[in-house]
């Protein structure tokens, strides 16, 4: 190890400022430039925090809504360490949850157990001891059917499907809201709508969503015969106009290496890849 040098000169208060522009995996590295450096992470909560998060692949969540409680930096860390210890000795800590029946369409997301009823959206917020998450349990009521959503509780967004049907055709609106209040979210744009499809059949079970940043993606799946739309939610920029063919799938997953790619399979069932 080499000595701190001119850092060494630094008042602890600034040190510990530089640290929180530091990622975990650069703050490890620091651990092993000396022991006086060592020393200041290890007496920093939010460094050690930053650094555990990193070794296990996590990474600090967001609130569901704006009056959740958020916990500090040390109570963080240490029900992190406690998760990370019952994962490795297998230790569970078991609740049981009465759920909804009688549902049309289910969701868990970012700890957000979601059912659609005929008119209406039952979100249960699961328990956790990392992030010190209460049981909550909250309805939202909607003027429409509701057979397709899907939601992401990190821009808390909930995302509906109403089926319009007119003349024998029949399109679709796509409904960008809150998760936390169903009112209209303020980044989005508006309505999304789509094209006009045949109508007929049981047409609910062939429309899926997924949701990755800043797009909105709706899958068709009639007869064998799929279509892809993709919206920029942010701006309702359609930016990909109804890709079609056989057995598509799309990637919802967040990636930093390909953070724009669209990927589709063929051949195989269509399934959702990841958690958004």
């Amino acid at each position: 190890m080499h000595e701190l040098g001119a850092l060494g000169a630094l008042p602890t208060e600034t040190l510990l400022n530089v640290f929180k522009y530091l990622d975990g995996r650069d703050l490890a590295r620091c651990l092993r430039v000396c022991k006086t450096l060592n020393h200041h992470i290890d007496q920093s909560s939010a460094a050690r925090y930053a650094i555990r998060l990193t070794q296990h692949g996590y990474k600090d969540g967001p609130r569901v809504a704006a009056d959740d409680p958020f916990p500090s930096t040390v109570s963080r860390l240490n029900a992190l360490e406690d998760h990370i210890n019952r994962w490795t000795s297998l230790d569970w800590v078991e609740e049981r949850i009465r759920l909804p029946r009688k549902v049309y369409w289910e969701e868990l997301v970012g700890g957000i157990l979601t059912f659609s009823h005929r008119k209406s959206i039952t979100c249960i917020q699961l328990p956790s001891r990392v992030s010190q998450y209460p049981l909550r349990t909250w309805t939202h009521q909607n003027e429409f059917k509701t057979f397709s959503f899907t939601i992401d509780p990190s821009q808390d967004l909930l995302v509906l499907v109403e089926i319009l049907n007119s003349n024998g055709t029949m399109s679709l609106d796509v409904h960008l809201r809150t998760l936390s209040g169903n009112t209209q979210h303020p980044q989005a744009s508006g309505i999304l709508s789509t094209p006009h499809f045949p109508a007929g059949g049981d047409m609910e079970n062939h429309f899926h969503l997924g949701v990755m940043g800043n797009a909105v993606a709706l899958l068709n799946d009639d007869e064998g015969e799929e279509t892809l739309l993709i919206w920029n939610w942010l701006t309702g920029e359609l930016i990909c106009p109804g890709t079609s063919g056989k057995r598509h799938g799309f990637l919802v997953d967040r990636t930093t290496d390909y953070p724009h790619t669209l990927v589709f399979f063929r051949g195989t069932q269509m399934r959702r890849a990841g958690a958004v």
